[in-house]
């Protein structure tokens, strides 16, 4: 049985892809979020802990607790959050304050470097390893979104996968990211959809967990059909 290490498990993608590794059947999860899953039961089987990744000074420690000498097989993070006017015709870069700007980094691009530092460095990931990003669309040359900020955590994203394969190719460790456009709610497509079903995701991740330790995919690009901003 794989374990597999998620974040941001509380809901939306990350609770939908939580869901699926369950149904499997063949996976140990542990998990992390904010807010607790509302699927989550006694009985559910998954270790699931509460914590919010803008706490980056305490990720090293909480990791250690959290995992606690459990060597993961791969890492899912699913970690990821906008201006609060983002994708809304409201959006006005020039608006945003400051502590919108830092919470982005800190979250979208620290969290995330601080919890593949943490986990590396205290030996929570074997050998062979898969690591898969959930990148963005906004982290692709030339898309047509506006949103600044965002854009420029979800191309740091891109740039942390190419050089963490440096790092890790001597240890068979295979960094990926996944560049999504526009999600829908529905698991499988709808008459008339123009986003994509959760199901095709899924099918990426599950691809990406598969690949041998002899290849790399580095990245994904799955914007949706008619999304007009690839």
């Amino acid at each position: 049985m794989k374990h597999i290490f998620i974040t941001g498990v509380s809901s939306g993608l990350g609770g939908y892809l939580t869901k699926k590794l369950v149904e499997v059947g063949d996976f140990q999860i542990t998990g992390i979020s904010r807010n607790k899953p509302v699927y989550l039961t006694s009985e559910y089987p998954i270790q699931w802990q509460k914590f919010d990744l803008n706490q980056t000074e305490k990720i090293n420690s909480t990791i250690s607790k959290i995992l606690n000498n459990q060597i993961m097989d791969a890492l899912i993070l699913n970690v990821g959050i906008w201006e609060k006017t983002a994708f809304s015709p409201d959006y006005s870069f020039e608006e945003i304050e400051y502590g919108e700007i830092y919470q982005l980094i800190q979250v979208n691009i620290t969290a995330n470097i601080e919890l593949i530092r943490s986990i590396l460095k205290q030996g929570f990931l074997k050998k062979g390893g898969k690591i898969i990003f959930i990148g963005s669309t906004w982290g692709l040359e030339n898309h047509g979104g506006k949103e600044v900020v965002f854009s420029a955590t979800k191309f740091a994203l891109r740039g942390m996968v190419h050089s963490l394969r440096e790092i890790l190719k001597h240890q068979m460790i295979s960094p990926s990211v996944l560049n999504l456009g526009y999600l829908s709610e529905s698991e499988y497509p709808q008459p008339q959809e123009t986003q994509i079903p959760l199901i095709d995701v899924w099918e990426a991740i599950k691809f990406l967990l598969s690949t041998s330790p002899y290849s790399c995919v580095k990245e994904i690009d799955m914007p949706g059909m008619f999304d007009s901003n690839c």
